[in-house]
Order: structure tokens, then C-alpha cells, then sequence
């Protein structure tokens, strides 16, 4: 099999009648590419438009023929690999398809640096970005994303928001590019931004201001407190909030998952005590104490500072995490996009209502799960 040069991830796929089948195939498959040296590309496509369609599935993932081989092997022999997703169509369900755009702490050193070098159309996004950026910032987007020596640094709090806004915005267009688009679309906390963008609510330049703006803000309350994330319902957490002074209700994220905001003293008094009690609980490794009262002094400068922009009605439905359902995009104003750092983050809420509305596919719009 050809193993010269490492290619951008490729999928292999499989389907079979039974997992016993599908292990079978998997061993077939196996053997044909080691005696028969295919190109992994090639073989990729034959899979994945040629295959029968069985009950039971799997994709492998890899960089390299060695990698794909090895998580042949892996699902030849019934066992587990991160680079090998098995499901059943039995449990799909179809419906509308949604992009998810997640908040912040998906970052990393590197991160969309060796994509932009592969993937014209992500290049192409972040350049437009980095254009309709330029007016409102004083350095760089493409710099401190390839890594140039003397960029400012990305960890800073206004950066990273403006980054992660522009990586999103061009992940999206490099699934558009494969034929795949979103039916609605959500988003947590900074997420919604990129999220308003892309279906349309939002100029890609009205929407660089905003995350300009948003972040700036944001980092004039840097340093005065922190977030956990913890494995308690939301009426769990708000019954142990009650009366205690500096902590707040920030993101109801799920069933048994909600982060609490507020004075670095007071929420790492509360991990302690959540632990020593058994109940997941870990610090954000954030130094603001966003969707929280610390807030509300930056009211006035988002709304100045965003005074002028036009949002519109998108084509494509927009479920908001601030109201916790669908929202017409017209009302992203100025006052929209303070209480989207000012409230409690109603994603939950927000999933439950696009489920309810025949959407069950979702995709995760961020640089890291």
C-alpha cells in the first residue's frame, strides 16, 4: 500500500448486515490492501460510493495508509480505536441537520494552522475574516494563526474570541464545499457570532465587529473571577447557590452539566465541596466571571460600541442559546449581543427545542470536541 507522503485525513467506510459481518469485511478489506498496495484515496471514494448499504457501519480515519490499515485491524478484530466510529442506521433517525458553534476553550496552539494550508476554501474564509476584521483590530488575524514570529498572542482573552469566531466561520464554509448544509444552527455563549454569520443574519463585517467589541469588553473584567463546570442538574445547582454570596447559574448545558460563574474564592470553595462529596466538579481554566453580574459594567460599551449594525432575518432558522429557542435574526442587535455575555447560557433548552422541531443530526463547528 502507498505510504510515501501523509495526506489530509481520508474516510474508509464499511457496512455489513451484522457486526460479525462487518468485522468479515473489515478482514477482507484488510487483505486486499495489503497484497494489493491501493491508492488510499481511490479506495476511499470505491468505499464510500460504491459500498451496499448494511444495517451495521463503521469509518476509519487516518492520515496515513498506515494509520487506516491499523484501524482495519482493529475493527477486524472487534475492538475499539479513536480513529474508528462504528453506529447502526437502525439508530439514526433522519431530520435536519444542524451546525453547533461552541464557546470558548476549544483552542489550541496550531490550531487551523496545517488546514489552511491544505484546504483552499478555509484559506480563502479566513482571509476574507482577516479583511473585514482589519478595520477594528491592530494586528493581525492570519499572523497569529500561522504562527509569525512577533503576532500577538493568542491565549489573550479579545484574541482568541476574534480567532475562534474566524475558524468557525471558515469550518463552515469548508463543509459547504462538501455539499453539506445547515438546516439551523446554535450556538454557546461566543459561538452564536459565527453562527449568525453564516446563515445570514449577520454581514461577515458586522459580525467581525461584534466578536471585536464583545472581546474587548470581555477582557476589561479579565482576571476578577472564574467558571466550573459541574455535573449537577440546573435546580441541583441554583438549590446550592441559594444564599451564597459571588456565584451564579452561567450555562445549563445539559441534563447533569452546568458551569457556575462567579469570585474565584467563592467558586473554588464550591469545587472542593462538590468533590469531597463525589460530584464531578473542575475549575474552567478561564479568569473571567462571564454570564454573571461582573458583566454588567460593560453594558454601555458593547452597546456604543455597536451601535450601527443591521442584522436581518436569516433564511435559515437560528436557535438562540440567550433565549433558549428559535430567534428571528433581526433582533441580533446591539442589546442582543450584551445579554449574550450578561445571561445564562440556556444551550440545553436551546437542543431540546431543535430536537422537538425534527432536527436530529448535529455538527460541531469548533477547532477541538
Amino acid at each position: 500500500m502507498q505510504t510515501n507522503a501523509q495526506t489530509p485525513a481520508l474516510p474508509w467506510t464499511l457496512s455489513a448486515p451484522t457486526q460479525a459481518a462487518l468485522r468479515q469485511r473489515a478482514r477482507q478489506l484488510r487483505d486486499f490492501v495489503v497484497s494489493g498496495d491501493p491508492n488510499p484515496a481511490d479506495l476511499g471514494l470505491s468505499l464510500a460510493t460504491r459500498e451496499p448499504a448494511g444495517e451495521y457501519r463503521a469509518v476509519i480515519v487516518g492520515r496515513t495508509a498506515e494509520e487506516l490499515l491499523a484501524g482495519l485491524e482493529v475493527l477486524a478484530e472487534g475492538g475499539t480505536a479513536s480513529n474508528v466510529v462504528q453506529g447502526r442506521a437502525a439508530d439514526w433517525r433522519p431530520g435536519g441537520t444542524v451546525f453547533v458553534y461552541p464557546g470558548q476553550g476549544g483552542q489550541w496552539t496550531s490550531m487551523a494552522k496545517a488546514l489552511s494550508a491544505e484546504s483552499p476554501s478555509f484559506r480563502r474564509t479566513l482571509e476574507e475574516c482577516a479583511e473585514a476584521l482589519e478595520p477594528y483590530t491592530d494586528w493581525s488575524l492570519l499572523d497569529v494563526l500561522d504562527e509569525v514570529p512577533g503576532a500577538v498572542d493568542i491565549d489573550r482573552s479579545d484574541v482568541v474570541v476574534v480567532c475562534l469566531f474566524a475558524v468557525m466561520v471558515a469550518l463552515t464554509e469548508l463543509w459547504r464545499s462538501h455539499g453539506i448544509e445547515p438546516d439551523a444552527v446554535t450556538g454557546h455563549s461566543l459561538g452564536e457570532m459565527p453562527a449568525a454569520a453564516v446563515v445570514g443574519g449577520l454581514t461577515l463585517k458586522d459580525a467581525a465587529r461584534v466578536t471585536v467589541i464583545w472581546g474587548r469588553e470581555y477582557e476589561k473584567i479579565d482576571g476578577r473571577g472564574t467558571m466550573a463546570a459541574v455535573a449537577l442538574s440546573a435546580a441541583e445547582t441554583e438549590r446550592r447557590l441559594a444564599g451564597r454570596t459571588g456565584l451564579g447559574l452561567a450555562a445549563i448545558n445539559g441534563p447533569k452539566s452546568v458551569v457556575v460563574t462567579g469570585e474565584t474564592d467563592a467558586v473554588t470553595e464550591l469545587v472542593a465541596e462538590l468533590r469531597a462529596e463525589r460530584v464531578a466538579a473542575m475549575r474552567i481554566p478561564v479568569n473571567v466571571a462571564a454570564h454573571s453580574p461582573h458583566v454588567d459594567e460593560l453594558r454601555e460599551g458593547i452597546i456604543s460600541g455597536l451601535d450601527g449594525i443591521a442584522p436581518w432575518s436569516s433564511p435559515i432558522p437560528f436557535y438562540s442559546s440567550v433565549a433558549g429557542g428559535r430567534k428571528d435574526t433581526a433582533g441580533v442587535g446591539a442589546g442582543y449581543w450584551f445579554l449574550n455575555l450578561r445571561e445564562t447560557v440556556r444551550f440545553e433548552q436551546a437542543v431540546n427545542e431543535l430536537v422537538a422541531d425534527g432536527h436530529h443530526t448535529f455538527v460541531e463547528i469548533g477547532p477541538h470536541p
